[in-house]
């Protein structure tokens, strides 16, 4: 007996055990019948100590399109026979929509919770024919019946499809509007964009025009996404989803809508390698490319500054326009280069400009050498090199010697010196009022604080002289603005970075910032390599150079990825980021620059 009433109430627990896993995770539906591409919710909860979220892969695999789920969560505490469980609840809603009439049945999806798989239940659905509508025209009368589908849909188209590492794609992502009168469509306050993971993000802008597709008239809204792949292999731009209400007026007081989730097919992309053999100077510059060099004047005066401007324009990545190869000329002092990218309005265009001072040291006529840059140019399936023309600089003299200023930097023979006196005499004095004997009557002793008073107004009057001074330097001199506000703003760009979801980025931005305002130079489109060569020339000492560049490396590897990575590595890369600061900011303070 004892025995039996032992088996009946081991049964019983496992079958409560059993039921109390399997009542941990529901599923529901807002409606079990709907129209094709028709947007409906389907919600899935789950309540655990750790709950993770649903795969659905096996809904994807029948046709039907998820968008993005709205998510629930909260915790909550339980205390049993002392035991003390977090218990966490979460749901998510997600907007669903089937692209093929019939009867379907939604298979059970897996639910994680505390380590074990649980099954929701299936879902069985009747999906009808795509519904049409009568939407009325612009003059008033019904038009010809079309389907709901027709009246709005979306469309993503790439440009090419097989391209090299580095070449630019243009993503068209295209909605429709048939263009009657009552025809409207409600969209999210922001749109999102298809998943681009492998892709380097480039320009973004936005045409409105209308249009004709399938002979019919449509107001079209389109946008445009420069995509620059970072790796070779095969890649994939996402489907691009979202959810929209369709608005349309059948009769004249006849006000419709329906809510659909718009959704397009993904984009396969084959990246190619780059070949081997490229040239010196190969920064990674891969589309198509035009470069001049030109003077700001063809002659100027000895030690007056002339700017040499190098424009390299084309379509292609503004980040991998290095800086060309110019060899300085030995006549003159040469700055180095500030770096400015401009990129033309709704088009793949961008210039990147190098500028450089050239402060000439001698007179006569001068040859300034050819600049060259190389890039990849994929419709030749090749490297090429553009060199510019030699510019010619006539130098005259100015006619007095030792006095010539080099901007930008100075030149070790070329600097103006104050001549001293060393012949070892002393000047002579003529003014009577300073040889005088002055004699004062004795003075009384006067007290500790009355002698310290006027020494603590004169400190103070010095302190708020100095005060003064340094804040109006600070408004006046940009220079030395930044330089006093750079570590500054980089702790504050790195403090940002690490609320951001692409802490790589903000970490490589902040250091560049940094590094730019020292040098008071142009931080925009600097690259790794074009930051090591600007602290080199800076001279300071090696350790803190490579420290840096390897962040800003492993920060490019990282946006070369798609910008992912573990918390764990971007928290390392984080700590490294601010170990760079400090050396290089030492560096700076100790070689003054």
């Amino acid at each position: 007996m004892v025995n039996r009433l032992f088996c009946y109430s081991l049964i019983f627990l496992l079958a409560a055990r059993i039921a109390v896993a399997q009542g941990g995770v529901s599923i529901s539906a807002s409606t079990l019948k709907a129209a094709v591409n028709e947007s409906f919710y389907i919600t899935i909860s789950a309540s655990g100590s750790e709950v993770k979220e649903p795969d659905l892969s096996p809904w994807h695999r029948l046709g039907f399109k998820t968008g993005a789920p709205a998510t629930q969560s909260s915790t909550s505490i339980q205390s049993i026979n002392g035991n003390t469980t977090v218990v966490q609840s979460r749901s998510w809603r997600y907007p669903v929509a089937a692209g093929s009439p019939g009867t379907h049945t939604l298979p059970p999806l897996a639910v994680t919770v505390d380590g074990v798989q649980q099954m929701t239940r299936s879902l069985t659905l009747e999906i009808s024919e795509k519904v049409s509508v009568s939407p009325e025209g612009r003059d008033g009368t019904p038009a010809q019946e079309v389907a709901v589908d027709d009246l709005v849909f979306v469309r993503a188209i790439a440009d090419k499809t097989t391209v090299y590492q580095g070449e630019p794609i243009l993503l068209r992502l295209l909605i429709y509007v048939l263009d009657g009168r009552f025809v409207s469509l409600d969209t999210p306050r922001q749109l999102p964009l298809p998943e681009t993971e492998g892709f380097f993000s480039g320009p973004q802008w936005q045409n409105t025009y209308n249009g004709e597709y399938n002979s019919a008239a449509y107001r079209i809204t389109e946008f445009n996404q420069v995509l620059f792949p970072a790796m070779p292999g095969d890649l994939q731009i996402a489907s691009w989803t979202w959810q929209g209400v369709v608005r349309w007026q059948e009769g004249r007081f006849r006000p419709q809508g329906a809510t659909r989730l718009f959704s397009t097919h993904p984009i396969p992309v084959t990246v190619l390698p780059l070949p081997e053999g490229a040239p010196a100077g190969f920064s990674g510059a891969v589309g198509k490319f035009r470069m001049q060099a030109y003077l700001s004047s063809a002659s100027v005066a000895q030690g007056t500054p002339v700017r040499l401007t190098v424009s390299i324009t084309g379509e292609g990545n503004p980040q991998a326009i290095g800086m060309p190869l110019f060899e300085k000329p030995s006549w003159a002092h040469v700055s180095e280069p500030e770096s400015e990218v401009k990129q033309t309005e709704g088009s793949l265009e961008v210039t990147k400009n190098y500028s450089y001072l050239i402060t000439p040291l001698e007179a006569g006529e001068h040859v300034i050498p050819a600049v060259s840059f190389s890039y990849f140019a994929p419709i030749l399936k090749n490297y090429k090199t553009e060199t510019s023309q030699e510019l010619k600089l006539t130098v005259s003299a100015t006619g007095e010697t030792g006095r010539i200023v080099a901007v930008g930097g100075s030149s070790d023979t070329a600097r103006q010196k104050i001549e001293i006196n060393s012949s070892g005499e002393l000047p002579l004095i003529t003014d009577s009022r300073l040889t005088a004997l002055t004699v004062r009557p004795p003075a009384h002793i006067l007290s500790m604080p009355a002698l310290l008073s006027p020494v603590i107004s004169a400190v103070m009057l010095v302190s708020a002289v100095l005060f003064l001074l340094r804040r109006k330097r600070l408004a006046t001199d940009t220079r030395y603005a930044r330089r006093i506000q750079a570590r500054g703003k980089c702790l504050a760009l790195l403090q940002d970075a690490k609320e951001k979801g692409d802490k790589s980025a903000g970490i490589y931005q902040a250091l560049s910032a940094f590094v730019a305002d020292m040098l008071h130079i142009n931080g925009s489109g600097l690259t790794s390599g074009e930051i090591q060569h600007l602290l080199q020339e800076a001279r300071l000492n090696q350790e803190s150079i490579d420290m840096t560049v390897r962040v800003l490396r492993a920060c490019e590897r990282a946006a070369y990825g798609g910008g992912k990575g573990s918390e764990e590595e971007l928290t390392v890369l984080m700590d490294s980021a601010l170990h760079a600061l400090d050396a290089l900011h030492a560096a700076f303070l100790e070689e003054g620059k």
